[in-house]
């Protein structure tokens, strides 16, 4: 003597049911979404030097030596890049609006650094491999 879903459960709250589970579940694939959009693509400063291309626009996620100074923010792929001048090791780093130029633990060390990259601009007098944009974080990496 089986009994089918539909004699045990009425009609509507079937219907209620799966109403619900359409929304929420639908709900949570976009937040999902979302979240990947907004995920940054961890990189290697050789990545955003050799194929500045494939990174333009994107929000990227890198590690690299930070020296900020008047005319001279950069993050370098080595300190040495920094110390000899190597700029085409390294790229601009707009900072403007963030409190990163007085933070003592980011001067001259390895950070963490967010934001948009964009290769068109090379920071200043086009010294640079290309420009950190819009950042959004930057720490120290250890």
């Amino acid at each position: 003597m089986t009994r089918s879903v539909r004699t045990l459960v009425p009609r509507g709250v079937l219907l209620a049911s799966a109403f619900i589970a359409v929304v929420v579940f639908g709900t949570l694939s976009q937040n999902q979404v979302g979240a990947v959009a907004d995920a940054p693509d961890h990189v290697s400063m050789i990545q955003l030097i050799s194929t500045p291309e494939r990174y333009q626009g994107k929000l990227v996620r890198l590690v690299a030596y930070l020296h900020l100074e008047f005319e001279g923010n950069g993050l370098y792929l080595h300190r040495e890049d920094y110390v000899n001048g190597l700029t085409k090791n390294g790229i601009w780093i707009d900072i403007a609006g963030t409190a990163a130029r007085s933070d003592e633990k980011l001067q001259d060390h390895y950070v963490i650094a967010e934001g948009s990259f964009d290769g068109s601009s090379r920071g200043h007098f086009d010294m640079y491999a290309g420009t950190l944009k819009n950042v959004r974080r930057l720490q120290p990496w250890r």
